[in-house]
């Protein structure tokens, strides 16, 4: 018989958001930097529930990106030097350098414009010891993110291996 395995996720661990307000096209957001406690943590789930800032919707084809970026062995070592603090990002050359350094991870797609509020999760496996999260808006529709009412978080899973 094979070994089959299920997922136990610890607790879920919200980010602070406030930076997220007006988030517009072209910039990016960044978490705080986390350091993983969960050892043997093999997958971590994020998870987001978004608003449009007032009447702002999105276009088919426009897009929330995002981004992981990796804090190295000991936290210090940001691909891109992404700031360790919660930031919002506006000036055209960090973002590039943010794009070109941190791994895409998750595509938001917008199919229609009526997409409101933005809800989603997605797994990354084998997460680092130290890492950033990004979300990137691309609206060239003009729409911009809203902090209030915002949700983005975590958990960590690890597999629970039985025998069939």
């Amino acid at each position: 018989m094979a070994n089959e395995s299920e997922w136990t996720w610890g607790s879920e661990t919200a980010f602070a958001v406030t930076d997220l307000a007006s988030l517009d096209d072209g910039q990016i957001w960044n978490s705080v930097q986390i350091s993983q406690t969960t050892t043997g943590a093999q997958k971590v789930r994020i998870y987001y529930d978004l608003d449009w800032l007032g009447s702002d919707t999105p276009a088919a084809g426009d897009t929330l990106i995002f981004r992981l970026c990796d804090g190295g062995s000991d936290g210090t070592q940001r691909d891109g030097n992404v700031l360790a603090t919660q930031a919002k990002t506006t000036d055209a050359a960090d973002v590039s350098n943010f794009q070109a350094a941190c791994k895409r991870v998750h595509t938001h797609a917008f199919l229609t414009s009526n997409e409101d509020p933005i809800t989603g999760s997605f797994d990354i496996d084998e997460p680092p010891m130290y890492w950033t999260l990004l979300i990137e808006v691309d609206t060239p529709s003009g729409s911009a993110l809203a902090a209030s009412g915002a949700s983005v978080g975590h958990q960590y899973g690890s597999p629970q291996y039985q025998t069939s």
